[in-house]
């Protein structure tokens, strides 16, 4: 029994791999009911990505009977924001949250995705940006934003300033900048408000503030390369 939309679609990607047309169509309403009961926005956007993944290559896989694949991914692209709209509090480490919300910036950016409503991902993204109490969710919002064009440099520094400003806990602090790096690395590079907020955050540290956080800081740097 398939519980979650992305083990649903992963089956439906299987059928046409396969060539296993004829059961296409059962696939895809067992999908459209899964989509609809899925509670997780995790899961949700990861299929809304492999449904948009699987159109674009249709063409490929020779498949058929996958007509309504369009109309399968606006549902799961609208049921991920809706769900994504009621994760204002807590939710894990948030990470997971994090690769949803990367799945969806782009399936939007692709072409599967050019007929889906932008509009509702980036009023998701503001909210999150700002509403969400996970300060790694709130940095990665706002390196989406960011990355798009959609936050100005000096809004970007507004909130880089705001969360390592010393008014939350530096371990808080050190979370939104790991958001921030995941989702828009070149911020570190392009952001002088980033690079002298952390120095003062970390200058006001003392050595044992410095060793408690550590690990944090080192998660917010791992993905860089070493000329970055």
């Amino acid at each position: 029994e398939l519980r979650h939309a992305k083990g649903a679609a992963a089956l439906l990607a299987q059928a046409c791999v396969l060539g296993l047309h004829d059961h296409v169509p059962k696939v895809c309403g067992t999908l459209a009911a899964v989509v609809a009961a899925d509670a997780q926005f995790e899961t949700v956007a990861a299929a809304a990505g492999a449904l948009g993944l699987l159109w674009e290559s249709r063409e490929p896989l020779e498949a058929r009977g996958i007509e309504e694949l369009p109309l399968l991914l606006k549902a799961a692209y609208e049921r991920a924001i809706y769900l994504g709209r009621g994760l204002r509090g807590a939710h894990g480490d948030g990470r997971e949250v994090v690769a949803g919300l990367s799945r969806l910036r782009e399936l939007l950016a692709s072409e599967s995705g050019s007929h889906l409503d932008e509009a509702l991902y980036w009023a998701l993204i503001d909210e999150l940006a700002t509403g969400n109490d996970l300060a790694f969710v709130r940095g990665a919002a706002a390196g989406l934003a960011y990355g798009a064009g959609r936050l100005s440099e000096s809004a970007l520094g507004s909130a880089v300033d705001g969360h390592l400003n010393g008014l939350i806990a530096p371990r808080e602090a050190v979370s939104f900048l790991r958001g921030l790096l995941q989702t828009a690395r070149e911020a570190a590079w392009q952001q002088p408000v980033l690079l002298s907020v952390l120095d003062r955050l970390l200058g006001s540290w003392d050595d044992a503030d410095f060793v408690a956080n550590l690990p944090e800081l080192r998660l917010a740097f791992a993905e860089m390369t070493p000329k970055e």
